[in-house]
């Protein structure tokens, strides 16, 4: 599957230039969420700013009436989304690269609307979604930054919001792997989010590629957060398969693999998870 993404990225990237401006939007959008997937993130950041680019010139070029009828007849959504969706996934990048104070900084990009001269219902439905999506964010960067004192506020605010909580959850177990931190209280609170489900927007569902992706992440952060606080005994944990790979280095002399484990654990009072 990874493969198969990365083929059609490289060949969709030697297309893109060649589309018209309506189907180059689109095509620069599913080619930064594919390689946020893949995890290329010098490649998400090229495109990104190439999107930036396209959607900031022909946003300036129309006036707002030219805009209202050529986002309604051609583009999927208004031109303007495209805008903040680069700004969005530029501040996204630089988390994702643990440059969390540069992706506070960023953060501004997508949540001023001032300059969006549309005000009809969809558009303040659309910059709300993205004052949501930096409110989450900006108390998730200082979390992801260490400042576990700020971890309560982003879960109540989350609780309020349901389909910021997987990810939430996510981040907040990938967290308490990395600095050591007991987040019982915040798994046993979103225990009905562990079970795989759909995750949508007004924009309707999330990328399925990079939500699975991530589903299969957060089963492995959940796995070892129970394990490394070695509350079960060898028997509660049931090995179901078991996959070695390795290849020869013959220049070095070595043999380098990786040995993949799927098992199952029991969690009390925890409805059926990963």
């Amino acid at each position: 599957m990874i493969r198969r993404n990365l083929i059609a990225a490289i060949l969709l990237e030697n297309y893109v230039d060649k589309l018209d401006e309506i189907n180059q939007l689109d095509a620069l959008k599913q080619l930064a969420d594919i390689y946020h997937a893949l995890q290329e993130w010098d490649k998400v950041s090229e495109v990104v700013e190439e999107m930036l680019r396209v959607a900031s010139f022909h946003y300036d070029l129309h006036d707002e009436s030219c805009r209202r009828h050529r986002d309604h007849k051609l583009y999927k959504r208004p031109l303007y989304t495209y805008i903040l969706h680069a700004q969005l996934m530029r501040s996204c990048n630089y988390e994702e690269m643990g440059d969390y104070k540069t992706a506070l900084d960023t953060l501004p990009q997508y949540m001023d609307h001032s300059w969006i001269r549309e005000d009809d219902e969809e558009a303040r439905r659309i910059k709300a979604q993205y004052i949501e999506w930096g409110t989450a964010n900006t108390y998730l960067y200082r979390v992801m930054d260490g400042q576990i004192e700020v971890l309560d506020t982003y879960v109540e605010y989350i609780s309020n919001h349901e389909n910021e909580i997987f990810m939430a959850l996510f981040k907040i177990v990938q967290l308490a792997n990395q600095y050591k931190w007991d987040v019982d209280h915040v798994i046993q609170r979103f225990a009905d989010y562990i079970p795989y489900r759909k995750v949508y927007s007004i924009f309707g569902e999330h990328n399925k590629f990079i939500h699975e992706k991530n589903y299969t992440q957060f089963c492995s952060e959940l796995a070892t957060y129970y394990l490394s606080r070695n509350r079960y005994k060898g028997d509660d944990v049931i090995m179901q398969s078991v996959d070695l790979s390795a290849k020869l280095d013959s220049e070095q002399q070595v043999i380098r693999g990786t040995i993949s484990v799927d098992f199952e654990i029991a969690i009390s009072n925890i409805p059926k998870s990963c």
